[in-house]
């Protein structure tokens, strides 16, 4: 496999966009703007929760998502605006 032949890789690493995927059916409804950043790799057959909240800050978007690993650790975090 290339993940671990080529980049050295554990296991198969689970695809960025689904991760994206996860986040925005975690939310409450439809989404008007998006932004997310991977952190970390997330590994297919490992356990990975996704965690959503609304933001208690002024003038950001409304809703903090992240994904974290086994570990507990943030892997992928986001931020979104609902649509109205």
């Amino acid at each position: 496999m290339y993940t671990r032949s080529v980049d050295s890789h554990p296991a198969l690493l689970v695809h960025g966009p689904l991760t994206l995927a996860l986040m925005l059916n975690a939310l409450p409804g439809p989404v008007a703007r998006f932004t997310y950043r991977n952190y970390a790799p997330l590994y297919v057959n490992e356990p990975l929760r996704v965690c959503v909240r609304e933001a208690q800050r002024e003038g950001g978007a409304p809703w903090d998502v992240w994904v974290e690993g086994p570990d507990g650790g943030m892997a992928v975090r986001g931020s979104a605006v609902m649509a109205r």
